[in-house]
């Protein structure tokens, strides 16, 4: 009887129609086994599918990587991508119409840079633009896409160089694409010519020079019941995005409290960088007289709008991708007696732009040393070799630092990592 019962909670838990260990591995991580396309574009690098164009090397037209394993029906399929460049997409219950340059016609999961198109429905060579990020269509008999409601949740950032689960969910004439569990498209599709069982296959855009890096690439083939309560489950999924902002005198404000505390960090950028796309480089020397054993928690927590890699003593800290998924860290393994270095490589993409850092260390004896971002960091819009060294002579930076505004300040408040403190490990 318990046993029965078991089964039937799992039965009704959404996450259990999503296991991983039922999902078939399409990639196997070392080379393009089950999978053909162009070898001027497609290869394997660093356990990852890498498709890339350049000036030199450019594809005339779109161009996929198509998967071997035949035609799929009803289905989840799931793959982690990024890309830079130029948008992308993964086809699915689609067609190969030129096997010689392997030109692909059908539905695509659309992943695009703008935020309207990423995760949409796109048909290539077919339909055009069926349905846009955060929409629900339906298309009836006379083949017309009537926005009937919204999905999804427009406080969620997605940024095309950051990995991206792209979820695809197909039963009948019910499609539904999710990023990072979101939705961010419902389609019900009764067009003539809708197509319900098609080819798999990853794109490389035509246009301007690209590279998109896909992985973990999974599929699940649906049938009967379980295809049912699959489909149900993606419709019914409302998930938004963990909050971001700290709301005092709430449990997600603990992991930033801290940041808020005197010292507090300012947001900073130069005076006269605000360009968009321009990167810009930040340094800041700090003094600290104790050993690494003497450390008990050195806790760090920065983010960048839009986006910031950071090094101290020339190792790399992390990497925030959006000011909405901020970096916090123990940073005690980096850390060294006398003179330290921080060395920041911080880009924006359009509007605002900004910098925020904090670093709070304890040691064993009791004694607490920060360290913030102010005007007094030192900034420049060039970098040189070495610059994310110690003895870096940065006498020739001069650029005037701006003062945004303390942490709590708008538009940015107080960005939540994923992370808290709490899981960082003091020593004992």
């Amino acid at each position: 009887m318990k046993s029965l019962l078991l089964f039937s909670l799992l039965l009704l838990t959404p996450d259990f129609a999503f296991a991983d260990d039922s999902f078939e591995q399409l990639f196997n991580g070392k080379d393009l086994s089950g999978w053909a396309g162009n070898a001027k574009f497609w290869s394997v690098k660093d356990g990852v599918i890498l498709g890339q164009t350049t000036k030199e090397n450019p594809t005339e037209g779109n161009t996929f990587l198509v998967w071997q394993g035949g035609e799929v029906g009803d289905f989840v399929f799931k793959a982690k991508v990024r890309f830079e460049g130029n948008n992308t997409g993964v086809q699915y219950r689609s067609e190969l119409v030129d096997a010689e340059n392997f030109v692909v016609k059908g539905y695509q999961a659309d992943l695009h840079k703008s935020p309207d198109y990423f995760g949409m429905l796109y048909a290539e060579r077919w339909r055009g633009i069926v349905a846009q990020r955060f929409q629900k269509v339906e298309v009836g008999a006379d083949g017309k896409p009537v926005v009937v409601g919204e999905v999804g949740d427009r406080n969620q950032k997605l940024v095309d160089s950051e990995w991206n689960e792209l979820t695809i969910v197909a039963v009948g004439d019910r499609q539904i694409h999710q990023v990072n569990g979101i939705t961010t498209m419902d389609l019900t599709d009764n067009h003539p010519e809708a197509i319900r069982k098609g080819i798999l296959a990853l794109q490389l855009h035509r246009g301007a020079p690209m590279t998109v890096e896909f992985k973990d690439i999974q599929l699940r083939k649906l049938s009967g019941d379980d295809a049912k309560k699959t489909i149900q489950v993606a419709i019914e999924n409302n998930r938004k995005v963990q909050p971001q902002n700290d709301v005092k005198g709430t449990s997600e404000s603990i992991a930033v409290d801290w940041v808020s505390d005197a010292p507090t960090p300012k947001w900073i950028w130069g005076k006269d960088d605000a360009k968009a796309s321009t990167p810009l480089y930040l340094r800041h020397k700090f003094e600290f007289d104790k050993e690494a054993d003497e450390i008990k928690l050195a806790k760090l927590y920065f983010t960048c709008d839009n986006g910031a890699t950071v090094w101290l003593n020339g190792k790399t800290v992390g990497q925030c991708a959006d000011w909405m998924n901020p970096v916090l860290v123990d940073a005690q393994e980096m850390l060294r007696s006398g003179e330290n270095q921080f060395a920041v490589e911080a880009t924006n993409r359009d509007g605002v732009a900004a910098f925020i850092l904090k670093l709070e260390i304890e040691t064993v004896d009791g004694e607490t040393r920060k360290v913030v971002s102010s005007p007094q960091w030192k900034i420049s819009d060039a970098k040189a070799d070495g610059w994310k060294l110690a003895d870096f002579d940065d006498s020739s930076w001069k650029a005037e630092v701006a003062n945004l505004g303390e942490f709590g300040s708008a538009p940015w408040h107080k960005p939540e990592p994923q992370s808290k403190a709490s899981d960082l490990h003091p020593k004992k």
